[in-house]
């Protein structure tokens, strides 16, 4: 990585700058979101199946709900409607 153009300062030739947030296209980005959408369903009551991490479930009222993780897709299947929390997730993704 070298410095931007113009951003260059004397005697400080060999700095660049801390990265503080992975940036999409870069080989942590999927662990980084991955982390976070992980977070945000546990935060939501979803377990993580044990055969499968990109699966969660949920019961609630007698009811399942399945949820699944594809690359940075998800699949929601549940015999009911299930709303996920935009208040939980839409800030995050």
């Amino acid at each position: 990585m070298k410095q931007s153009p113009g951003f260059e300062e004397e005697g400080k030739t060999g700095m660049v700058c801390l990265l503080k947030r992975s940036l999409y296209g870069l080989k942590q980005a999927a662990k980084s979101w991955n982390d976070a959408i992980h977070t945000t369903l546990m935060s939501m009551q979803f377990q993580q199946s044990k055969a499968d991490p990109c699966l969660y479930t949920k019961k609630e009222n007698g009811k399942s709900h399945y949820l699944l993780i594809y690359v940075d897709d998800l699949i929601v299947a549940s015999k009911n409607d299930i709303r996920l929390n935009k208040g939980n997730i839409e800030p995050i993704f």
